[in-house]
């Protein structure tokens, strides 16, 4: 999972431990920062039996790592052998990329499944999200805005459920709805970037 930020917000070790105290979270962190910089380019999350939850990297605009993974993220989105749809988000995506100024990509590792593991991932996630704007990629499941709703559309076959959905209207705006993963026309609409019919919608949203 990665998140894309646009303002680069400093955050400490420091600060990633004090979110997993106040949630009552026992954790292990090992970082790369120099003691009171606040600047890191990983840390790692363990239980607190040692057992490795995850590895967050951390790339900063105008760092070489950065500038390839944005490459490579706009190479995905443009692949002809495996189209990214719909193309309205794809173009919004690539845009957007300009605006980024930090990327957050975890790396998931196997004691993350278990309750303790996915609450302190869950709880650094969710607090360094909440730092600044940004859209998040998840593997298997595609891109979602800054709203939190999906963009674009990388889900396997056979995916099924209600999901929180978005695609740009006329005037540039996102029209969120709730879609039924399954049901076939909803999909094509959706891919088309069309709003599809008969969906639960909500006011358009920038």
């Amino acid at each position: 999972m990665d998140f894309f930020g646009t303002k680069n917000i400093p955050v400490s070790t420091d600060a990633v431990a004090q979110w997993l105290v106040d949630a009552l979270v026992d954790a292990e962190i090992e970082s790369d920062e120099e003691e009171g910089t606040g600047v890191w380019s990983q840390i790692a999350l363990y239980l607190d039996n040692g057992d490795p939850v995850a590895e967050v990297d951390r790339f900063v605009r105008g760092d070489e790592d950065f500038n390839e993974y944005i490459a490579d993220v706009v190479r995905m989105l443009l692949d002809d052998t495996e189209p990214v749809m719909p193309h309205t988000a794809v173009r919004w995506l690539c845009q957007y990329m300009h605006q980024v100024q930090v990327i957050y990509s975890f790396k998931p590792h196997q004691a993350l499944y278990e309750e303790k593991g996915w609450a302190i991932f869950d709880q650094v996630w969710t607090n360094l999200k909440k730092l600044e704007p940004g859209v998040v990629h998840t593997q298997a499941e595609g891109f979602s805005n800054e709203n939190g709703d999906q963009i674009t559309w990388e889900f396997p076959k056979g995916s099924v459920g209600d999901w929180k959905m978005a695609v740009l209207n006329d005037e540039g705006q996102w029209q969120k709805f709730t879609m039924d993963l399954a049901n076939l026309e909803q999909r094509q609409s959706f891919q088309a970037g069309k709003l599809p019919d008969n969906v639960v919608t909500a006011d358009a949203a920038k």
